[in-house]
């Protein structure tokens, strides 16, 4: 007689008696509170990758390696950097080939800017300090800035300068001599490109002996401090994954000195190489699931003490740790840690709020983003080889509705079998998830389940009642420049406005307009560049700054610019003629009459703002035809008014309706127009 079939003989006969325990135990419950106080603010260049200088002697960075530009495109756009130990064994040959080793060429740099420009990155480029000469590195950051442009971020001099000596120094080299060089190749460089941003100085270690004092010696003459971290020794054998997904309080010592420097000097920071393990990282440990897991915590952990971003060093297709495996520049495959990456990705840009989380000790951890719209990202990290949660979310405010997606592996010592959403990312990162899970919510709470070893996304909607945000006064961008005009828009505002920039420094900026639904005010000169805080009474939200965002102020809502014009005739007499009118209370377009004026010259003024920044790297585009830009900068009476002096073109004439588009140091405007006859 057949056995009846029992739940115990059931699961048996499946072969998953030795599952059994994770499958009866009870989940355990979870709750993530989440408040309003603002603990940072990520970039949407928070999350970059590092190179060394050797790949580019590889096929990898072209703009014809469609697969690598498509992996970059999935977690971008974001930085670049280009540095590692070979940057100091890497020549610049002026009239070389190209991809040869130990030396770059200018086709070399212009197959990266190629690739660059296909992914929508930018690059901070290394160049030679330990074995090369201040004449040579001039040459070389002379041709990247003119092949790389736009996407050039900044530049590099040397790599790990405090493990230069007893290497390529002797034993008593010190920081006094290091920044003697530095300072020797710094002025070279800038002889030949005035403009170029520089950062430093590219420690391996070294606060307080490198960091520390090169910030109070050069802070002034830098756009970035940078420093590198790795968890401990790849050829250590505790180097394993357990140790990997555990607690690592030594990044957020390493961070919070690091914010103690900046905040010196009020330069951002960037841990500009870092990853698992150093010396490649630990086999079958850093390219397994538990880098996964890591690397979430680890870009949460630089955010939340005032990085501006990481930058996870890779290359190569070994057992140790690259977020992109390759093969000699061909793609292999998006490795495990490239998961974790991209989950912190579809979290986005935005305020990084406090949050924690009551999971009985487990080794979970919780993070929350509220995006510039008001919706909130929340990511669970559930590091548990056993256990299953039951979440609560309980938000600050209501939670309209609720979606869930899950990055999930097999093993923490796993090389394949990782997903998001059930769907593998594919050498050429044409990644489609399946649907994301709705949720339950009730008022402000949410409620999910959250799988042992693997990281939750939870979106939740942005409120009908819309959020604080802030923006370029001119051109409605996330973005301003220092010395710029901004705009803060919302509901029940205060009157007065804080701003803590990129490098954890306060001001206080002056309020030029109040209302209970707009608050413009000044963003102050000194500002560093990066993700910023502005906050009104207990309201907050992220700010851009760049050195250049160009904004062109219009008069409605059909984009008119505000500007006039200026008629030069015989004997360099001038007029003064409006290009708009006032009727019944509505502003009208008043045509310029170039095809009828007897004037000799028009020069139409514009005004902006976030310009002034950008020197004498402006041009300016009608209706695709170059203006020529007689004077550019402030416009005297106003502090943070950007006034642009442009010659109109007489091809110009009859162009009707012309759009107007300014380029400064790079980066495009807003579209403003005038009515052209």
């Amino acid at each position: 007689m057949t056995d009846p079939i029992t739940r115990r003989n059931f699961l048996a006969g499946l072969g998953a008696t030795a599952a059994l325990p994770r499958l009866l135990r009870a989940a355990t419950p979870a709750t993530v509170t989440v408040t309003t106080a603002a603990i940072g603010a990520i970039g949407p260049a928070f999350a970059g990758l590092s190179y060394e200088k050797s790949q580019m002697a590889k096929p990898f960075f072209t703009p014809t390696n469609t697969d690598a530009i498509g992996l970059f495109r999935l977690i971008g756009p974001s930085l670049l950097r280009i540095g590692g130990n070979s940057v100091d064994k890497t020549m610049w040959n002026a009239t070389g080939p190209g991809r040869t080793s130990g030396e770059v060429a200018p086709s070399d740099i212009d197959s990266l800017a190629g690739f660059l420009k296909a992914s929508g990155w930018q690059v901070l480029y290394g160049t030679n300090l330990a074995t090369s000469t201040p004449a040579l590195a001039a040459s070389e950051i002379a041709y990247a800035v003119k092949s790389l442009g736009a996407s050039l971020y900044g530049i590099e001099i040397g790599n790990e300068v405090d493990l230069y000596a007893g290497n390529y120094f002797p034993s008593t080299w010190g920081f006094a001599d290091y920044l003697a060089l530095w300072q020797s190749f710094a002025a070279a460089i800038r002889q030949q490109s005035p403009n170029v941003p520089l950062t430093g100085p590219v420690a391996a270690y070294n606060i307080s002996a490198f960091v520390a004092p090169f910030a109070k010696a050069e802070g002034k003459n830098v756009i970035l401090l940078s420093d590198h971290y790795y968890r401990g020794n790849g050829q250590s054998a505790s180097s394993t994954v357990d140790l990997l997904v555990s607690p690592d309080s030594n990044i957020v010592t390493q961070a919070k000195d690091m914010l103690a420097v900046s905040q010196s000097v009020d330069v951002p920071y960037r841990f500009a190489e870092t990853n698992s393990f150093y010396n490649g990282g630990a086999p079958n440990v850093s390219d397994a699931y538990a880098s996964a897991l890591w690397v979430i915590d680890h870009l949460f952990a630089c955010a939340s003490n005032g990085a501006q971003g990481i930058n996870l060093h890779g290359g190569g297709d070994s057992t140790g740790y690259t977020p992109i495996a390759d093969n000699d520049g061909v793609v292999v495959e998006a490795r495990p840690e490239f998961y974790g990456v991209a989950l912190f990705t579809l979290a986005g840009p935005g305020v990084l709020r406090q949050t924690t989380i009551d999971a009985a000790g487990l080794n979970v951890t919780a993070y929350a983003i509220q995006s510039a719209n008001g919706a909130w990202n929340i990511v669970i990290d559930n590091k548990d080889e056993s256990a299953t949660l039951s979440v609560t979310i309980n938000l600050p405010q209501a939670a309209p509705s609720a979606q869930f997606l899950a990055m999930t592996g097999p093993s923490l010592d796993a090389t394949t079998g990782i997903a998001i959403q059930g769907a593998v990312i594919p050498p050429n990162g044409a990644f489609t998830p399946t649907p994301s899970l709705a949720l339950p919510t009730s008022g402000s709470t949410v409620t999910c389940t959250v799988g042992p070893l693997s990281a939750a996304l939870v979106k939740v909607t942005a409120p009908s009642t819309p959020p604080l945000t802030a923006l370029s006064s001119a051109s409605g961008l996330g973005v301003a420049a220092p010395a710029s005009y901004a705009s803060a828009y919302g509901s029940g505002l205060a009157s007065s406005v804080a701003l803590r920039d990129s490098a954890g420094v306060s001001y206080t900026p002056a309020v030029i307009y109040s209302s209970p639904t707009q608050v413009n005010f000044e963003v102050p000169a000194g500002v560093a560049p990066g993700a910023s805080v502005v906050t009104l009474g207990a309201q907050s939200a992220a700010l851009q700054i760049a050195a250049v965002a160009p904004g062109l102020f219009s008069l409605n809502t059909a984009g008119l610019a505000a500007a006039y014009t200026i008629l030069v005739g015989p004997g360099n007499t001038q007029t003064v003629a409006a290009i708009f009118a006032v009727d019944d209370g509505v502003i009208v377009y008043v045509p310029i009459a170039l095809s009828q004026l007897s004037a000799d010259q028009v020069y139409l003024i514009l005004y902006g703002t976030g310009i002034r920044g950008a020197a004498s790297s402006v041009t300016v585009a009608i209706n695709g035809i170059d203006a020529p830009v007689l004077y550019s900068g402030p416009q005297g009476q106003y502090p943070d008014l950007d006034q642009v002096n442009v010659l109109l073109p007489q091809q110009l004439a009859a162009s009707g309706l012309a759009n107007i588009v300014l380029t400064a140091a790079g980066a495009a405007s807003n579209t403003v127009n005038v009515l052209i006859e």
